[in-house]
């Protein structure tokens, strides 16, 4: 969860900079890209030119806050529903995007 988070956390970062410098988008995007494509951060999600911009592999578990929905660029199309009493786990999770 933690890679994943940092990994989501660059392509904010790469957001951020598209939306204040359109000119340095593109060599924004292949250093974000470099990095994802290294180490621990390889593999946490996937960079799409289209919103949202990064989809993670793995959940942050933000759906888990109430109310929280989830985050944006989840690897759930929708939040499980919560799990009755007693029970082990959510009953009908959110399907993969």
């Amino acid at each position: 969860m933690l890679w994943g988070n940092v990994a989501s956390s660059l392509s904010g970062a790469q957001t951020m900079l598209a939306a204040a410098r359109p000119d340095r988008a593109a060599a924004g995007g292949r250093i974000i890209g470099g990095l994802l494509d290294q180490g621990v951060l390889h593999g946490t999600g996937d960079l799409h030119g289209v919103r949202p911009g990064f989809v993670r592999r793995s959940c942050c578990l933000f759906y888990r806050l109430p109310s929280a929905g989830v985050c944006g660029d989840c690897v759930l199309d929708r939040a499980p529903s919560p799990a009755p009493r007693g029970s082990m786990g959510p009953q009908t999770p959110g399907g993969p995007r």
